[in-house]
C-alpha cells in the first residue's frame, strides 16, 4: 500500500467500499484503484499528508442542490458508548501553524467552535473562538468570540453585557456610524446623544468664540457668542432647521 504522501500526491479518494472498510482512491500515475486500509470503520491514525511544494485539499461538488462540505462531529465517550456533549467543550478546530525548527512548530491562530451549554434533542448552542499569537510570544490569545445568541466580543470581554457589538478597546472607524432612529449613543449607560433637535435657524451678523467675564459681558457680546454656538450645533448636525 503506498505511504499516505503518496495517496495525495499521485490520487484522490473517491468512495468506501460496500462494507465502508476500505477507503478507495485512484491513482493517477498507475491508472489504478487502490484502498487506504480502514479498522472499525475509521482509519487507523489521524490523516495527515506532506510535501514538497503545496500541499492542498480540494472538495468539488458537481450538483444542481447540494455543495460541498466539510463536517467536524464530537461526541463524548467511546465508538462503544457515546454520549452526548456537554458545556464548554471543544468541538472542532482550524490550527495554522509554522516551523519554528526544523523538527517544532508553533500556533500562529485557530478558528475553533465550542459548545455553549449541554446538547440534546432540543439544542446545540455553540461559540466560534477567534485566536491569534502576537508578536515575542507563542501562545494563543482570544481575539473575538461569537456567542451562541450571535453576540460579538472583540478582544476577549470579560462577559456577555447583551450588546450585540462589544468591544474591550479603543476603536478606530473610518466612515459613517449611523444610529437608527430612536436610539441614543450612550456613555456608561447615560444618554448624551439623542435624536436632533430640529426648529433652530441660523444665525446671522457677527459670530465671536472668544472668552468673555460673564460679570462684565455686555448683551451683543453674549449674542455673538450665542449665534456661534448655534451655527456650531448645526453644523455638527446635533439641532437642525
Amino acid at each position: 500500500m503506498s505511504a499516505l504522501s503518496d495517496f495525495f500526491r499521485h490520487g484522490r479518494m473517491t468512495h468506501l467500499d460496500a462494507d465502508d472498510h476500505y477507503a478507495v482512491y485512484f491513482n493517477q500515475t498507475r491508472g489504478d484503484a487502490r484502498y487506504l486500509q480502514l479498522s472499525g470503520g475509521n482509519l487507523t491514525d489521524q490523516l495527515s499528508m506532506t510535501k514538497d511544494g503545496q500541499a492542498a485539499v480540494t472538495l468539488a461538488s458537481y450538483s444542481d442542490t447540494v455543495s460541498s462540505s466539510n463536517t467536524q462531529r464530537r461526541f463524548k465517550g467511546t465508538q462503544a458508548s457515546p454520549s452526548a456533549v456537554t458545556t464548554g467543550i471543544g468541538l472542532g478546530n482550524f490550527i495554522f501553524q509554522g516551523a519554528l525548527t526544523s523538527s517544532t512548530v508553533g500556533n500562529a491562530g485557530a478558528i475553533t467552535v465550542n459548545s455553549a451549554d449541554n446538547f440534546d434533542s432540543s439544542q446545540c448552542p455553540g461559540r466560534m473562538v477567534f485566536q491569534t499569537t502576537a508578536s515575542g510570544s507563542t501562545t494563543l490569545t482570544t481575539r473575538m468570540m461569537i456567542r451562541e445568541n450571535g453576540n460579538v466580543q472583540i478582544a476577549s470581554p470579560a462577559s456577555d453585557t447583551g450588546e450585540k457589538l462589544q468591544v474591550n478597546g479603543d476603536a478606530y472607524i473610518q466612515g459613517v456610524v449611523n444610529i437608527k432612529t430612536g436610539n441614543t449613543f450612550q456613555v456608561n449607560g447615560v444618554d448624551v446623544i439623542g435624536a436632533r433637535k430640529t426648529g433652530w435657524g441660523t444665525p446671522t451678523g457677527t459670530l465671536s468664540r472668544a472668552a468673555f467675564d460673564q460679570s462684565t459681558v455686555t448683551l451683543p457680546q453674549l449674542a455673538q457668542r450665542v449665534a456661534a454656538l448655534v451655527t456650531d450645533l448645526l453644523s455638527h448636525g446635533l439641532i437642525g432647521a
